[in-house]
């Protein structure tokens, strides 16, 4: 089993990983909102829960709702009897962020923990923007109790939400990555918002290019910083951001989602906000209610990363929603430190797999020398199973 995973793991380096697809609901408008119906609009499936903040006494709310009452807890329930997860995201771009009135790191994880442990999440964010991201001690603080959170959760996973622009951070993002490194403070995914860069590239017809900066944000990033943090996150504001002239438009939402299929290093995605994606037009030109989320569900499916993993005879057996690399040699991803992996390598007809259509349509990995499906292991070591 151990020799098993372990080769999976070596697969899924060679291949570009599952994106997970989680726009914001704007949980402290108060306004209703359905998961059900918004998912029966687009498809989406997980989302992210924006946004706890302190109230005057220090305590997490939804805008002034307590964060450990249970509130929007059959909503979230909804969202993963379809299937999905979610992200608690504590700060943003309104209220007070819970780090800023602590008096300690223990103290500011223990309530964390409270909003965490309301809401069986297995997500934590930490959106950091506006005043807040300038106020370094806070930042500090912050990594020290995310540390002991995770001491204590080391299966929680945990992504922090920054400001970014085409040229890359600023200085206050780069330092909360430093600080981050520093108080040992793990981020699985760095999600940078694509939105308000108020400094545009510009598309043959004179507006802003939206998606040329979204993609060249997170090209700069990654490159800058990429040993920070495990995986990049992407966050656009739809339709119509705060600066008018840039207008993220659901031709914008094909280009990035083209791009992010090309890659290995985005496994999330996201946008601000389902409700205004549910209210329609976000863009100005009349898109339907929910267009933006189906969009983006549509050209995230179409990805390379669409991988799953099932029980088999001889250990995980691989498979994708979508045969995109018939004939494609995957020797290059072996490891030879692995005692299978090594075997493998020695093996003639170890070299060459293709997917193949099988099991009601899906796409499952075949051994070209022996004709058949596979189990992983079998065909990285020229064993076939039924």
């Amino acid at each position: 089993m151990m020799r098993n995973l372990a080769l999976t793991l070596i697969l899924i380096i060679g291949f570009a990983q599952a994106v997970t697809f989680a726009p914001y609901i704007n949980v402290g408008a108060q306004d209703g909102f359905s998961i059900t119906n918004f998912n029966s609009l687009s498809g989406a499936t997980s989302f992210s829960l924006a946004f706890v903040t302190a109230d005057t006494n220090g305590n997490p709310t939804w805008n002034g709702i307590s964060a450990t009452s249970g509130y929007f807890s059959s909503q979230a329930a909804s969202i993963r009897s379809l299937g999905g997860d979610y992200r608690i995201s504590f700060g943003g771009a309104a209220g007070t962020e819970l780090a800023l009135v602590a008096t300690s790191a223990s103290s500011l994880a223990a309530t964390y923990l409270s909003v965490i442990n309301a809401y069986s999440a297995v997500w934590a964010d930490f959106d950091v923007e506006g005043t807040t991201i300038t106020d370094r001690a806070s930042v500090d603080l912050r990594n020290q109790a995310i540390k002991l959170i995770q001491a204590q959760n080391p299966n929680l996973k945990v992504s922090y939400t920054i400001p970014s622009w085409p040229t890359g951070l600023d200085t206050n993002g780069a330092y909360l990555l430093q600080s981050a490194q520093t108080y040992g403070a793990r981020i699985d995914v760095l999600n940078i918002m694509t939105m308000d860069f108020y400094q545009s590239a510009v598309d043959a017809n004179g507006g802003t290019d939206m998606g040329t900066n979204i993609i060249t944000a997170a090209e700069v990033i990654y490159g800058q910083y990429g040993s920070y943090f495990g995986s990049l996150g992407i966050t656009p504001m739809i339709g119509i951001n705060d600066d008018t002239s840039e207008i993220f438009t659901l031709a914008n939402v094909a280009q990035v989602t083209a791009w992010i299929n090309t890659v290995s290093y985005v496994s999330l995605v996201a946008f601000w906000d389902t409700q205004l994606d549910l209210w329609g037009n976000a863009d100005g030109q009349g898109a339907a209610p929910g267009a933006y989320a189906k969009a983006f569900v549509q050209g995230l499916s179409a990805s390379s990363s669409g991988f799953a993993f099932q029980s088999g005879n001889n250990g995980a057996v691989m498979w994708a929603s979508g045969c995109d690399w018939t004939g494609g040699d995957i020797a290059n991803v072996l490891s030879t430190s692995e005692t299978c992996g090594s075997a493998c390598v020695n093996y003639s007809g170890c070299t060459h797999f293709s997917w193949t259509s099988y099991n009601s349509g899906t796409c499952w990995l075949k051994n070209n020398s022996v004709g058949s499906v596979v189990a992983l292991v079998g065909a990285m070591c020229g064993y076939t199973t039924a």
